[in-house]
């Protein structure tokens, strides 16, 4: 088992680099939409339970007995904000907007704990905050709305995830089975089709997309696969790697993935596919990226380590529990 040692000395490392600009929000005709997105897609993808501001970081206890939403401040100081299950974590301006639950409804709570409110009750996922607006899943729908959850828009349909990207929304429609990638604008117009393969994950950095296919749907794991950058000029290059890569999360420099042809192992890549490396030989998913560090979901007990929730450095090293108990009183 892993000394667990304390987990502000690795996220407060990790403020010093954070960097929020991954998406960038889509524009309306009609409407100015912000150019800030509250957490990066990424982590909204693997079910958004870190997100970061500035000096300050969000994060569920997720290996305590009962859920909580925390904030860790630059100086180490930990504040409950929340005895709530918190998903989908963005945090706008001093704001943090969530769903209670995986899906859950849409909620919004003040860093300090204060000021909590239910915005639309319900069951939603996939929810990407911006200073001005929201979109989010409502069932296989993708929805935008104000901060106050009113004035709602269905603009597309058959879409199990979703992205902003580039002043438009990027989704992957159907199942693992069937379905593509799609593009739209915010105003449900101009729908377009950018590849008619069945798609596995996706994510972005602040130049391009990422996403990932199997071999063979049907023996996930066992035949491989392949991965696939979409750049600006929505030019799909395929990089050179056979791995089936799930659970995709991409910074500037990196590509960190689920090796599902190694039952489950943490990988990391360049952007090009080259110098791939393992970080962890474990079970691993639900990776988040949090500045310098990686926040990630290890499935089963495995060779010393406890299943739970667990953050890592990008290089492999320093891998501590995830939780309020691990921070010094």
């Amino acid at each position: 088992m892993y000394a667990r040692k304390s987990l502000a000395v690795s996220l407060i490392i990790s403020l010093t680099i954070i960097i929020l600009g991954g998406c960038h929000a889509p524009s309306k005709p009609e409407i100015e939409w912000s150019n800030q997105w509250g957490n990066i897609s990424g982590n909204i993808l693997e079910d958004g339970y870190v997100a970061a501001n500035g000096n300050t970081v969000c994060y569920m206890g997720l290996n305590e007995a009962a859920e909580a939403l925390y904030s860790l401040s630059e100086t180490g100081e930990i504040t409950l904000i929340s005895r709530k299950a918190a998903y989908n974590l963005n945090i706008v301006d001093n704001q943090v907007y969530f769903t209670n639950g995986l899906p859950g409804s849409i909620c919004r709570i003040d860093i300090d704990g204060t000021n909590f409110k239910t915005l639309v009750r319900g069951e939603y996922r996939n929810l990407f905050v911006s200073q001005s607006h929201m979109a989010y899943m409502q069932g296989s729908s993708l929805v935008v709305s104000d901060l106050a959850g009113e004035h709602t828009t269905a603009i597309a349909s058959n879409v199990r995830r979703f992205l902003p990207f580039d002043d438009t929304f990027l989704f992957i429609t159907g199942n693992m089975e069937a379905g593509g990638l799609y593009q739209i604008n915010p105003d449900g117009t101009e729908q377009e089709c950018l590849f008619d393969r069945p798609i596995i994950c996706l994510c972005s950095n602040s130049e391009a997309i990422y996403f990932s296919v199997s071999n063979d749907v049907t023996t996930f794991g066992a035949s491989g696969g392949s991965v696939y950058q979409l750049n600006k000029e929505r030019k799909v290059m395929q990089l050179p790697t056979e791995m089936e890569c799930w659970d995709m999360n991409a910074t500037d420099e990196h590509i960190f993935f689920r090796n599902q042809s190694e039952q489950g192992a943490l990988y990391r890549m360049n952007l090009d596919g080259s110098n791939m490396i393992c970080l962890l030989r474990e079970n691993c998913t639900n990776i988040h990226v949090m500045g310098n560090s990686l926040v990630f979901r290890i499935v089963t007990t495995g060779k010393g380590v406890d299943a739970g929730y667990y953050v890592m450095g990008q290089d492999g090293n320093d891998l501590r529990l995830l939780d309020s108990q691990t921070v010094p009183s």
